[in-house]
């Protein structure tokens, strides 16, 4: 049995694929089959796009993926009228997530440093932070 070791680099790499879903309405590679993902997500020559718009999609009911008149796969219909520019600090995060190399990747701390999380722009340590 092959046995991987993961780490924080790991839910790094989890957390920038569910902020880039949540900003962009699909994961990323969402368009590929499972084995196809197996490939291409370790693949450093794959670059992942990341557009400066957000341009939210109306979600399909399960299990219609297919045309009904069987002609494959029915794009996702967009919304262009409500697109949303990312701002480039938000990119920059998500790119920083999802670096195929673990190594490079933003470590957890690193990431909460990041303006866009704090309301008034402040990035400050963890301890500044204020739970009621």
């Amino acid at each position: 049995m092959v046995r991987f070791q993961v780490g924080r680099p790991s839910d790094v790499w989890s957390l920038g694929c569910i902020l880039y879903q949540m900003i962009y309405g699909t994961p990323p590679f969402h368009q590929l089959s499972v084995l196809q993902k197996m490939r291409t997500i370790p693949d450093p020559n794959n670059v992942i796009e990341f557009p400066e718009e957000a341009i939210p999609i109306v979600p399909q009911p399960r299990g219609a993926s297919c045309g009904g008149n069987g002609n494959g796969p029915v794009p996702p219909k967009k919304l262009y009228h409500l697109a949303k520019t990312v701002p480039l600090e938000v990119i920059e995060s998500l790119k920083s997530c999802l670096m195929k190399n673990p190594k490079e990747r933003e470590t957890i701390p690193q990431l909460l440093t990041a303006g866009w999380l704090h309301p008034k722009g402040r990035s400050g340590e963890l301890g500044t932070l204020q739970l009621d």
